[in-house]
């Protein structure tokens, strides 16, 4: 039997005896379970926003018992497309796949919206974990697959999905209420006070509006970079830091 590296426990009820809810999903890669936890982290934070929900594995390697399970269920008329027991990559002979869902702060499970299914499948490409669910002859949204090459290594210390980080490279406490710090940023400066505000209101870039608490978690983010993190800030989010950069100046 392959190795199992850990990834998360699962929220998703299917309504079987061996549905995943409750039970901490695997793969069998050691580096694909690095690189997921690590996706989930950057979800948490750029996604969700830190709001009490999480990025989580609904189901990870498949026992076979569970496959089969599936699949009568699937022949019976009775639930979704599934493999036939052997032949799926959720399978422990390859147990490279994993299906997303999210946790909401009471523990009951959700879908993600398309929005965030488009946001976590950049964040997975660079991971080097692919949308495979996308070629199904019924597409699945949730459905992707490692091990593929990947353009970022994993985080240290990233934790298991679902779980809130610790002592990451990039995360911060949340200042004191009557902390006043400022922030240089080139030749600007940038104050930042009580319950996390700054000295930006609104903000709209690209047509999409962003609040200042938003603007303030990014700029942190600047702050707490080594000078060559420039690819771990997507485009849009370059555009906002300099339009929020020029109107504070």
């Amino acid at each position: 039997m392959a190795d199992r590296y850990p990834i998360g426990v699962s929220s998703y009820h299917d309504g079987t005896a061996s549905t995943p809810r409750g039970k901490l999903q695997t793969v069998t890669d050691a580096y694909l379970a690095q690189q997921l936890r690590s996706a989930a982290f950057e979800f948490d934070r750029d996604v969700l926003r830190s709001n009490g929900e999480h990025l989580t594995p609904n189901e990870g390697v498949r026992e076979l018992d569970r496959q089969w399970d599936l699949y009568n269920l699937y022949l019976a008329g009775e639930g979704s497309l599934a493999a036939y027991p052997g032949t799926s990559t959720h399978g422990p002979q390859i147990g490279t796949a994993v299906d997303f869902g999210v946790t909401r702060l009471d523990g009951s499970n959700r879908a993600l919206t398309d929005s965030e299914f488009q946001q976590l499948y950049v964040i997975l490409n660079r991971r080097g974990v692919v949308h495979t669910g996308a070629t199904f002859r019924v597409p699945e949204a949730w459905h992707c697959n490692g091990i593929y090459a990947a353009t970022r290594a994993p985080i240290a210390g990233a934790p298991l999905m679902g779980e809130t980080a610790n002592n990451v490279p990039g995360t911060r406490p949340a200042p004191k209420e009557a902390d006043m710090k400022v922030i240089q940023a080139g030749s600007y400066k940038v104050a930042i006070g009580a319950r996390n505000t700054w000295k930006i209101s609104k903000l709209t870039v690209a047509g999409q509006p962003f609040t200042g608490s938003q603007v303030a978690e990014l700029l942190e983010r600047v702050e707490a970079s080594v000078p060559t993190a420039r690819a771990t800030f997507n485009d849009l989010e370059f555009e906002v830091i300099r339009v929020a950069l020029k109107k504070i100046s």
